[in-house]
Order: C-alpha cells, then sequence, then structure tokens
C-alpha cells in the first residue's frame, strides 16, 4: 500500500486559511474572523537617511534563533535576550523574528534588519 502525505507549506497553509475565512468574512456573522488591517511594510535597514541612522539607538545583533513556535524565537541584541514583544534599546520594540530578518519598531516606522 502506498501512502502519500502532503506537507503544509506556508502558501498551501495560506490559502487554506483564506479559503476557510472568506466565507465567514464575506457574510458578515463572524466579525471576529474579519480580517486584520495589514500593517504597513517594513522598510529595509539600508533605506533609512544618514539622519535617521544616526538618531537610532546604537544596537549590536549577535545572534538569532527562529522557530516555528513563536515562544521559542530569539535575539541577541547588546548581548542580551529580546523576544518579540520586548524593548531592544530605548524607544525600540522587537516586533517579529523572521528566519532571515526581524522587524524592529522605532518611532513610526517599522525597520527589517536582515541577519
Amino acid at each position: 500500500m502506498l501512502f502519500r502525505s502532503r506537507v503544509a507549506t506556508p502558501s498551501t497553509r495560506a490559502a487554506a486559511a483564506q479559503s476557510s475565512a472568506a466565507p465567514a468574512a464575506a457574510s458578515g456573522s463572524d466579525p471576529a474572523r474579519a480580517p486584520l488591517p495589514s500593517a504597513p511594510q517594513p522598510l529595509p535597514l539600508a533605506d533609512l537617511t544618514a539622519a535617521q541612522r544616526a538618531d537610532m539607538p546604537p544596537m549590536a545583533i549577535g545572534g538569532a534563533i527562529y522557530s516555528d513556535v513563536a515562544a521559542s524565537r530569539f535575539l541577541l541584541v547588546n548581548g542580551q535576550v529580546v523576544r518579540e514583544g520586548e524593548r531592544a534599546a530605548p524607544g525600540v520594540t522587537l516586533e517579529r523574528i523572521g528566519p532571515n530578518a526581524a522587524v524592529l519598531r522605532w518611532r513610526e516606522l517599522r525597520i527589517e534588519v536582515p541577519y
């Protein structure tokens, strides 16, 4: 007997989530399933102006651990372990840790920092 398994990739998971949420959102019967407004796209660190880079608090990223489990992710910033939602530096919040980059929130900007 031959078994085939289908591994859910990010694109198939997103498509499945979208197809299951679309009828509920379209009918308006379940406001909890309505799509959330998307956050603005993060700005690459390299696209910041020289003045913006000079104003940002100094941060040395020493490493990162990414996991599918959000509670297991962390970033080493200035020698300290920082998790998503925590302060990475004065006025800077670590918003998200991805496999290749982190998103920081500073002032009104979302900044993508590769590692």
